[in-house]
């Protein structure tokens, strides 16, 4: 069982809140509205979107205030953005928190504020993607157990396991996402049913961003899951069977990729 306090949660929400601010536009505008004139949820005319108002047999432009603004910002899309990108990155925490607290470690979540304000102000100033880092789980030995070195550090099994948590939930749910796809292309070969639609597209993104967190995380980088992973792995394996290891991990996903992605490819060419 997952234990929280009221920072943590407080982290949680406050950090979805940003994401959504960050990730609003990840999405094109044109896709988002082709998906909802499929689900007859199409936009508001242009007289709605622009602000417009007939009068007198001209249109004239309606002057917003600054909370007018605001809540026209925080939209359909905004919620959205949050919906899709959210889970991914809380899941992905949340499994670190679990994993760490099952072996009777204390581990706690903490939003990066630091780096969600300078997201927030790239965001302002550059339309390119930034890399950074939303939130963390920091863990710590409470006390001396079999788990815990001397210097009440995690062993490295132990160590291994809780940095592998968080890759392996997005591995999961990338492969919920491929299913959960599969079955609706099931239900309609020929096209995309209408009442999906928005639905499709939510688990088109959902598959994509999972896929990628959980290959970037991997990576032996310092600072990254994958670093924690593979130099923990190496200190109670060593390197000979660390390749080993590496070798058919890489090959198991490979197969799983292609038997994931294989239904798609071969929709694609009878369609």
């Amino acid at each position: 069982m997952i234990v929280f306090s009221l920072y943590e949660i407080r982290d949680l929400i406050f950090m979805s809140l940003i994401l959504g601010i960050i990730f609003k536009d990840m999405v094109p505008l044109h896709l988002r509205r082709k998906a909802r004139a499929y689900n007859g949820e199409e936009r508001a005319n242009d007289v709605n979107t622009f602000n417009l108002e007939y009068r007198d047999g001209k249109y004239s432009v309606q002057k917003k205030s600054i909370f007018g603004k605001i809540k026209d910002y925080f939209d359909e899309d905004y919620w959205f953005s949050i919906l899709l990108i959210a889970p991914a990155i809380v899941v992905h925490e949340l499994f670190h928190k679990l994993i760490a607290q099952s072996f009777g470690l204390t581990s706690t979540f903490f939003a990066a504020y630091n780096w969600l304000a300078v997201a927030l102000v790239l965001k302002v100033i550059s339309p390119f993607f930034v890399f950074f880092v939303p939130g963390y789980v920091a863990t710590i030995c409470a006390e001396a157990s079999k788990y815990c070195t001397a210097g009440l550090e995690p062993i490295p099994l132990v160590s291994v396991a809780i940095a592998s948590g968080g890759p392996l939930a997005n591995l999961f749910l990338w492969i919920l996402a491929s299913v959960l796809l599969r079955v609706y292309f099931s239900r309609e070969p020929a096209s995309l049913h209408k009442k999906n639609n928005m639905v499709i597209l939510g688990l088109v993104i959902m598959q994509k961003l999972n896929l990628f967190l959980f290959i970037l995380n991997m990576l032996p980088i310092p600072g990254f899951d994958g670093f924690h992973v593979f130099y923990n792995l190496y200190l109670v394996v060593g390197m000979l069977k660390l390749l080993f290891i590496c070798i058919i991990f890489g090959v198991l996903f490979f197969v799983l990729y292609v038997l994931l992605n294989s239904f798609f490819i071969i929709r694609t060419k009878l369609h």
